[in-house]
């Protein structure tokens, strides 16, 4: 019993929970691992770009004109066994006229939770909505965000958790170029 119960905190990277059931107060990429012997897995990201149906970006006329994109990007975590545990995806639509951004959506969601990992909800951003109302106008935009995930082991008798806290942002540009970032994963 011993040995799996070992076997289920290296594989999970878990953090000590602060007296009172609060969060431990740790920096917002999660701060590495809590315990000197235990690798706490790792974060990783990817990103493309893609065209879709004109009727995807609105009422753009930009769109009619082949001058809209997708670009999307991802934040994902791995276990110790290189397991995926979680993704926090992104995705950005926009149209562009050569010297303005005409037209943009971002899509902001969860996916792939495993191994016990729970989505805790977008805790930040900088849009208003998804549609990023009055991020337009300019020659680039950037959207981001922030999501909040935790796994714990208090089912086993043991108050442990990790808390992790990825950010992934796109900016985009009147070229039609556009690039993205994350971290925190």
């Amino acid at each position: 019993m011993r040995l799996s119960l070992c076997v289920m905190v290296v594989a999970l990277a878990v953090v000590p929970v602060a007296a009172g059931g609060t969060e431990p107060n740790i920096p917002s990429d999660g701060g590495g691992c809590y315990f000197k012997d235990v690798d706490c897995g790792t974060g990783s990201g990817a990103t493309g770009t893609l065209t879709e149906s004109p009727g995807l970006y609105g009422y753009s006329p930009d769109a009619a004109a082949g001058r809209c994109r997708t670009r999307w990007a991802r934040a994902t975590r791995s276990n110790l066994l290189g397991l995926t545990v979680f993704t926090y995806n992104e995705q950005a639509r926009w149209c562009w006229n050569g010297l303005k951004v005409t037209y943009m959506h971002r899509d902001r969601w969860p996916a792939d939770t495993h191994a016990g990992w729970a989505f805790d909800g977008n805790i930040g951003g900088n849009c208003t909505n998804e549609f990023c109302t009055g991020m337009t106008g300019a020659s680039t935009e950037t959207v981001w965000t922030q999501g909040k995930f935790h796994v714990c082991l208090g089912a086993l008798g043991i108050n442990y958790c990790s808390y992790k806290y990825p950010r992934v942002s796109i900016t985009v540009n009147a070229n039609g170029t556009s690039s993205a970032s994350w971290g925190g994963a």
